[in-house]
């Protein structure tokens, strides 16, 4: 490498360090008069509180300021340091280098003024590399001290201490309240109250349909007389209970409400009461699916739980709603969920078997059992059936009896049948069916034994029984008395005709008797007169 080489890199490596210093001097005085700016930008508006207008040219202001000393004192280093802007010539800088070192001087000045010219010859190429050995063991990078800068901290210092300051003398948060407003330079900010409002009640929560009383607070050195409270484009007067309170009540609340308060010009911020929807039920019907055996038409009852079954009947509960997210059926202190079959639809099935009180409960996920219906269902029990009947058969020793009989039932008969058995084998049940109608209430008559093989000499006894057409709780049944029967045999009959004959005989004897004894009386009776 030739010495006019190495004086050129020496060089070089000068400018580099010249940039360097000129960008740690930049740095510090680009803190120092930024925020300086910024301290002068946020007590201009802390003090006067600007309009929008004026908060828009301030804050463009401000960029306009912070963007040319970023410019100037950091960009532009930079670039030069990276040569993407032409920076300080090779002259210049032997000139500063010549200022730093005495025994430079001007000498390397020449030897760059050499190098330029367009004549070279021998005589000049040995001057300068005469004049390049001369300045090769001088530093040039030591003519930059970056220990000079220390002075510019002193400009550091005054953004510190000013800050500091503004610590003990400006409220807490006020600064940053006035950074806020110049950042957010196109919204109307108004200067702080003589008083604030403050808001009361814990939560702004309201059951739909309900009041709700609204409690305003006023803090500061003023106490307003009177407020107004602004919704739905109506204002109405603030109660004014004393000790800086205020109240307003609002009756009914069907929807949420935005409101704000103020007095002597000026307002709280804006409110908000949410309305908690109700669970409520609009409509009930019950469609009733009665027992087949009854032969009743099925049939929809609306609007009414109160009601009188048959007992089997099936009801089905159809019940719509709003805002309810589910149905409770309760009874007995048990509970059952109604089916959503569809939004605000819902239904529930029971089989009704015995009387019963009920209640329709709805609920959502803020309220539990808000709306509690009471209801009650009586059943109408199907009762037993019931027979009567009488007979001829004390009357007669032999031959056929006749009996003649009522039935009756509340939902119709099913079958009647004679049940007779010997009385010395009363498990061996013997039954025969009678034809019967459907009607409710009907007679019967039957003669005894038609149909029945019985066998003579034996002692029988029977009784009518009547099943009812129950589908519920299966066929009841009812009986009549007991009667006694004996199927004679021949020669019982033939002895019990002989005896009657014997007791004719014995009858007319006596009547015989009797007449001669009367005839007697009579004749005495004749010799007496």
């Amino acid at each position: 490498m030739s010495e006019f080489e190495n004086i050129q890199k020496k060089l070089h490596q000068f400018t580099r360090k010249y940039y360097t210093n000129e960008l740690i001097k930049g740095t510090i005085l680009f803190l120092s008069l930024g925020f300086l700016y910024l301290f002068f930008t946020l007590f201009l508006e802390y003090f006067l509180w600007l309009k929008p207008t004026a908060r828009t040219i301030l804050f463009w202001l401000f960029i306009v300021v912070e963007d040319f000393l970023l410019i100037k004192f950091i960009i532009i280093p930079i670039f030069k340091l990276i040569c993407f802007r032409k920076g300080i010539s090779s002259e210049a800088s032997s000139k500063i280098i010549g200022d730093h070192f005495p025994e430079v001087k001007d000498k390397l000045l020449n030897v760059l003024q050499l190098k330029e010219n367009e004549q070279s010859s021998d005589l000049i190429l040995a001057s300068i590399n005469q004049k390049s050995a001369e300045l090769a063991p001088i530093p040039f990078v030591k003519a930059v001290d970056f220990k000079e800068n220390k002075k510019y901290l002193k400009y550091a210092i005054i953004p510190v201490l000013i800050y500091v300051i503004s610590l003990f003398t400006v409220s807490n948060g006020s600064l940053t309240e006035s950074l806020q407003r110049v950042v957010n330079h196109k919204t109307a900010y108004n200067p702080p109250a003589p008083f604030l409002f403050s808001l009361i009640n814990l939560n702004l929560k309201v059951i739909q349909g309900k009041p709700i009383t609204i409690g305003i607070k006023t803090v500061g050195e003023v106490i307003p007389n009177e407020a107004k409270i602004i919704f739905n484009n109506q204002q109405y007067y603030l109660q004014n209970n004393g000790n800086a309170s205020f109240s307003y009540t609002f009756s009914d609340v069907q929807e949420s409400i935005n409101f704000y308060v103020e007095a002597n010009g000026i307002q709280s911020q804006e409110y908000q009461i949410d309305v908690i929807g109700t669970p409520t039920i609009n409509t009930i019907s019950l469609d009733l699916k009665y027992p087949k055996y009854l032969g009743r038409r099925n049939e929809t009852i609306q609007n009414s739980g109160n009601l009188t079954v048959p007992e089997g009947t099936n009801i089905t509960w159809k019940v719509q709603t709003s805002q309810t997210d589910s149905l409770a059926f309760i009874n007995n202190n048990k509970r059952e969920k109604f089916t959503n079959i569809a939004d605000d639809n819902f239904e529930y099935q029971k089989r009704i078997k015995n009387a019963l009180n009920y209640q329709i409960s709805s609920s959502n996920k803020n309220l539990q059992d808000y709306e509690n219906l009471q209801f009650s269902v009586d059943v109408v029990k199907d009762e037993f059936p019931i027979i009567s009947v009488s007979s001829n058969i004390d009357s007669i020793s032999r031959g056929t009896s006749q009996f003649a009989g009522q039935i009756s039932d509340d939902y119709g008969l099913r079958k009647l049948q004679l049940v007779y058995y010997n009385e010395d084998a009363p498990n061996k049940k013997q039954r025969f069916n009678l034809q019967i109608s459907k009607q409710n209430i009907q007679t019967f008559f039957y003669q005894f034994p038609d149909g029945l093989d019985l066998k003579k000499g034996t002692n029988y006894e029977m009784y009518f029984q009547v099943f009812d057409n129950d589908g519920v709780n299966g066929n009841k049944s009812a009986k009549s008395k007991v009667f006694n029967y004996r199927q004679k045999t021949e020669d019982e009959v033939e002895e019990e005709l002989l005896q009657e004959q014997r007791n004719t005989i014995n009858d007319l004897e006596n009547s015989v008797q009797k007449q001669q004894k009367q005839q007697e009386q009579l004749e005495n009776i004749q010799i007496g007169i």
